[in-house]
């Protein structure tokens, strides 16, 4: 058959159909918007366009799905069977404008430009004031059941978006660095990197929403390291209650790491618990794609230089000289560690959890790189 592939006993819509010495391949529409879709985001990755280059690719063949394209494509033969695609012939069944109508029905005023290109890939583009879309007086449901299959196609594809993973990175340096050892008491000592959760807490200064969490990977060593030794008058909530009562501090020594420079990489998922306020829920209904936009805000604020508040290199006290995008900073491939324990996580979600401290064992910095290992699932 022309119009249709056959797999068993389910009947599926073709795209078109190319003809040979070996005979007439079909091919299939629901392979074919993969393939497009695939190709486009490929090449829209250059510019950051992916996502929608991905969707524009997905849908401009949604139309093809309606009973009427695929009779007139089991209709027709030799040359015209390969040419039904290009829409503007005579007695020719358009097929994109439903792609189009449904970016303009998904995304509203930003869907239209969506919607241009659909509509326009078998022709010249059309204007932006044109009133070719909004008049189209062709609906999905006009499509028949094989429509919603187009649609079903595209629904997965949304999954595919709200469940991958973004990376982030910066970069951060100082003249003081305190990554706490908990094995080392009231004299503490230093990790050479910052701790998974530390990490967390440096990134989470720039960006920080429930909807989104955010998992360290990968900690570059970009400076030698270089231990020293710190007092300082201690006044915080770990003295005695007699000394709180008084007053009284007391002479705290550690071991700290000087002029510190790191490169931290992190992954940006979406949050698996859904006990968000009203506003971050509203706003998760309006938004396709919720990693993708974080990691655009997360880029963003971090070359305004905007945060929450101030990330500090371990203890409060030790504010960073750099915090920005990632430079060309060279890693120091020399030094290589071992890390027989190192805390991971310190609660059981990633917003609104509870106490729950987790540690990573064997984990080993080589020339220069620490990987945090697998992620602990919420």
């Amino acid at each position: 058959m022309i119009g249709t592939v056959t797999s068993g006993s389910r009947e599926q819509a073709a795209a078109h159909s190319t003809s040979g010495s070996s005979g007439t391949r079909i091919h299939a529409l629901e392979e074919h918007l993969a393939e497009v879709a695939r190709h486009a985001a490929n090449h829209a990755s250059v510019f950051g366009g992916q996502e929608w280059a991905r969707l524009a690719g997905l849908w401009h063949d949604l139309g093809k799905y309606r009973p009427g394209f695929q009779r007139y494509l089991h209709a027709a033969t030799g040359a015209e069977a390969e040419s039904a695609h290009i829409e503007g012939g005579a007695g020719r069944v358009s097929h994109s404008t439903a792609g189009a109508l449904l970016a303009c029905e998904r995304f509203g005023t930003t869907g239209r430009v969506l919607a241009y290109l659909i509509a326009s890939h078998h022709a010249r583009l059309y204007d932006w004031n044109s009133n070719t879309l909004v008049t189209a007086d062709r609906k999905i449901d006009d499509y028949g059941p094989a429509g919603h299959v187009g649609v079903a196609v595209a629904k997965s594809d949304d999954e595919k978006v709200m469940k991958r993973k973004y990376d982030i990175q910066l970069e951060i340096a100082g003249p003081t660095a305190m990554w706490t050892r908990p094995d080392t008491g009231d004299s503490p000592g230093t990790y050479p990197v910052p701790t998974r959760s530390a990490a967390k807490g440096i990134f989470e200064a720039i960006l920080w929403n429930p909807a989104v969490e955010i998992v360290p990977v990968r900690v570059e060593i970009c400076a030698p390291l270089v231990y020293h030794h710190y007092a300082t008058n201690y006044g915080g909530p770990l003295r005695k209650s007699g000394q709180i009562k008084d007053g009284n501090n007391y002479q705290l020594f550690a071991t700290v790491l000087i002029n510190v420079h790191y490169r931290l990489f992190a992954e940006l998922y979406p949050a698996s618990h859904t006990d968000f306020p009203p506003k971050i829920r509203q706003w998760l209904e309006r938004t396709r794609s919720p990693c993708h936009a974080f990691k655009d805000i997360f880029e963003r604020r971090l070359r305004r230089g905007q945060c929450h508040y101030v990330p500090s290199l371990g203890w409060r006290e030790f504010v960073p000289s750099y915090v920005g995008e990632a430079r060309d900073t060279p890693t120091q491939t020399d030094i290589n560690l071992n890390l027989p324990s190192i805390p991971d996580r310190i609660f059981n979600k990633s917003a609104y959890g509870e106490h729950a401290l987790t540690y990573s064992q064997g984990l080993v910095i080589e020339a220069g790189v620490l990987r945090y290992g697998a992620h602990h699932a919420e």
